[in-house]
């Protein structure tokens, strides 16, 4: 085939269907019984089966123009379905790491450069869930990082190029919802490995299925503290603060119920972090005095919290800096100093002191 293309041979309409009547014979042949006496060929004739299925159908819109963009999406998908289901008929690693590969690189091979947010992420929400799953039945936890990896790559890459100010409110919930899906999958599996074995311990996949969905939970403070630097999102100070607030008390409330603790901390410290950004770039007089109202949720979240892991009798202490995360409610009051350099409005000092003395009564009483 490669001979023939070379020398301009056959048609494009012949080349795909050369492509796929090889493709899916591999795939057909490594099904028969002779051909399981020699699983770790057929596993490899299978990987190469799906490898010349994902070629051909990218050749066939990119280079031969025969079939559309949906056509050739729904394909490769299927394409990437069919590795998945192998993978799990064969328990074969090799072969669900090549539909893993497949199914991430299918939106950029076919991208039409238009921005279509909900057709991309819908998709990779999909093949979040179904290699996820399969990672947990089959215990690859190769499959939950690589996913990880590429899902964030895909939604920076969004953001450098799409995103408007307008678009805000849909990019919050891109970045949401792939965190809440990375924690149910670890949560359904845990619950299988419990009900199989009541005597079950943590395994040392299961520990690199929790570490991937902790660092899923905490990817998401990059991108509040990058909405802060820029003015045309931080202008949308609400938004903004109500994303990162939603964060920091889901963030508390892994670490007070299962762990890691640390992430109650990197929280604190992405709050931190944003609102001086914010300060620095994005305030303007739009937000007075809703910043008042804004910080005080922050304030009382990271006083709260220790107060109520010790009443749950889930102490902030196991990695002996997590209770330090309380600090960042007396530090996000640099606030204040900073409104009555640049705001105007706070030559009417009643309603900024009034807000700062209670803050600072509540840091007391803590303290």
């Amino acid at each position: 085939l490669k001979s023939s293309m070379t020398h301009g041979w056959p048609a494009p309409p012949i080349r795909m269907a050369t492509g796929i009547a090889t493709g899916i014979s591999l795939l057909v042949v490594c099904e028969l019984r002779v051909a399981r006496r020699y699983a770790v060929t057929a596993n490899a004739l299978d990987a190469a089966g799906i490898a010349i299925l994902f070629s051909t159908f990218f050749a066939a819109h990119t280079l031969w123009k025969l079939i559309n963009a949906p056509t050739t999406f729904a394909l490769l998908a299927l394409v990437t379905a069919t590795a998945v289901m192998l993978s799990i008929r064969r328990a074969s690693l090799f072969i669900a790491t090549l539909g893993l590969l497949g199914g991430f690189s299918t939106p950029a091979l076919i991208s039409t450069g238009e921005n279509n947010p909900i057709g991309l992420f819908g998709y990779l929400f999909v093949l979040n869930a179904g290699l996820g799953w399969v990672a947990y039945r089959k215990r690859w936890p190769l499959l939950t990082a690589a996913s990880l990896l590429f899902t964030t790559l895909y939604q920076w890459g969004w953001v450098d190029r799409f995103l408007t100010s307008g678009q805000l409110p849909l990019a919050i919930g891109i970045f949401l919802v792939f965190p809440v899906l990375s924690f149910a999958s670890l949560i359904f599996g845990e619950r299988r490995a419990s009900a199989t074995d009541e005597s079950h311990a943590p395994s040392q996949w299961e520990r690199i299925f929790a570490r991937s969905a902790s660092i899923a939970a905490a990817l998401p403070l990059a991108f509040a503290v990058y909405l802060a630097t820029v003015p045309a999102y931080g202008g949308r100070f609400a938004l903004l603060f109500g994303f990162l607030l939603v964060l920091d008390i889901g963030l508390a409330a892994i670490a007070l119920f299962r762990g890691p603790q640390w992430l109650h901390l990197a929280g604190a410290a992405a709050a931190a972090v944003t609102w001086v950004s914010w300060l620095y770039q994005s305030d303007g007089p739009q937000a007075w005095p809703w910043v008042l109202i804004l910080i005080a949720p922050f304030v009382a979240l990271y006083l709260a919290t220790p107060w109520i892991a010790e009443r749950l009798k889930r102490p902030l202490t196991g990695n002996g800096s997590t209770d330090r995360a309380a600090y960042a409610a007396p530090v996000l009051l640099f606030a204040f100093p900073v409104l009555v350099a640049v705001e105007p409005r706070v030559a009417s000092p009643f309603m900024m002191f009034g807000a700062l003395l209670t803050m600072l009564v509540a840091c007391a009483w803590f303290a």
